[in-house]
């Protein structure tokens, strides 16, 4: 079997490894991260909220939430129905709201609490980057990333662009589509809300780039 014990981990010290975690979140809540004092390197990917909310409706996050028990967000209970953690103090008035307008408040508020953290731009330890840019500009954005690292590309890493067929253009008319139809299923406040929230990602990711 695999070798354990103490050699095994000044083994990893040694060849300075880097343990991958994908997590939520972690900016809306980066204060209480930074009281880990954990050693980390980071790189967060922001995306426009049209389609992270369209994204979000088309998985019915709008409804799983009350009764699916295997999202990773934290769920919390009223009323014998779930909810995730950002909606508490709201439940009322989000039970009320269709599932295009959940999403829409979900991730209004998730974004919005990333104001109280700007000073997470001047983390060295964290890079920012579209997602739109990533897959238009995957090589710049690798060229980076590794950089920040202090690694290299692999013959892998080809094999995953590959797959996943990056660099490709991101394709507007969806994207007017998407935010026809979230349009279409919202209020007229809920959409100036998410207008806004898209100039802001506009102007260097929420001004955090």
């Amino acid at each position: 079997g695999f070798p354990e014990g103490k050699k095994v981990i000044e083994l990893l010290k040694k060849n300075n490894n880097y343990f991958p975690f994908m997590s939520h979140d972690i900016m809306v809540n980066y204060n209480f991260f930074k009281n880990l004092s954990i050693k980390y390197k980071m790189i967060q990917i922001y995306r426009n909220p049209f389609d992270i909310i369209h994204s979000w409706n088309k998985r019915n996050w709008g409804e799983r939430f009350q009764n699916d028990p295997q999202p990773s967000a934290l769920l919390f209970t009223t009323k014998n129905k779930l909810y995730p953690w950002h909606v508490a103090g709201r439940e009322k008035n989000w039970q009320k709201k269709n599932s295009v307008e959940r999403c829409s408040d979900m991730v209004i508020n998730l974004i919005e609490k990333l104001d109280k953290n700007q000073k997470t731009k001047k983390d060295k330890n964290i890079i920012t980057i579209s997602y739109e840019d990533f897959i238009q500009n995957t090589h710049k954005n690798l060229s980076a990333i590794c950089k920040f690292l202090g690694t290299k590309k692999t013959k892998r890493t080809d094999r995953i662009l590959i797959k996943e067929k990056c660099p490709k253009k991101y394709d507007y008319n969806i994207y007017l589509k998407k935010r026809s139809y979230i349009k279409s299923k919202v209020t007229a406040t809920t959409f100036k809300k998410i207008c806004t929230l898209e100039e802001n990602y506009q102007n260097k990711i929420y001004n955090l780039k």
